[in-house]
């Protein structure tokens, strides 16, 4: 089967250095434990959302977190050293499970949080697709495997 538009097999290695390298990171910095000081903007600007964002100029959490989903995308659009059909059914059933359980998330979330907590639920909502499909597709991939055995 030809699939053009996945990356070579060796981009899933990256993508999981990737992972294992910011993953404890942006723990620490959630934590607030760690933090790089090059990416701090110590610009006397002062803007109205900075007040509601509260991140007054600290760019770690985006630069960590940006980096673990380009180590997910990664992983999850790299092919696998055999692509068939039955990896082609693998990767839509992972994709739509994936969509359905952040279409309920969402649901469950406009009835759950109002103002400015709904606009972050949504926000990290974002990252909820790429991590269930990476989860869903390695397991339903590695299950057929250890199930054929």
């Amino acid at each position: 089967m030809i699939t053009h538009y996945l990356f070579p097999h060796t981009y899933k290695k990256f993508g999981l250095l990737l992972i294992v390298l910011c993953t404890p990171l942006l723990i620490l910095n959630w934590l607030e434990v760690f933090e790089f000081s090059f990416l701090i903007d110590t610009s006397p600007m002062n803007n109205s959302i900075s007040g509601i964002v509260k991140n007054n100029g600290d760019y770690n959490l985006e630069v960590f977190l940006s980096t673990v989903l380009i180590g997910l995308t990664l992983i999850s659009f790299s092919k696998f050293r055999i692509e068939d059909e039955l990896t082609n059914y693998l990767r839509s059933k992972a994709l739509f499970y994936a969509f359905t359980i952040e279409l309920l998330c969402v649901l469950f979330s406009i009835w759950s949080f109002h103002g400015i907590n709904f606009a972050l639920v949504m926000c990290y909502f974002t990252l909820v697709p790429i991590i269930l499909y990476t989860l869903l597709l390695h397991f339903f991939y590695y299950y057929n495997q250890f199930k054929n055995k």
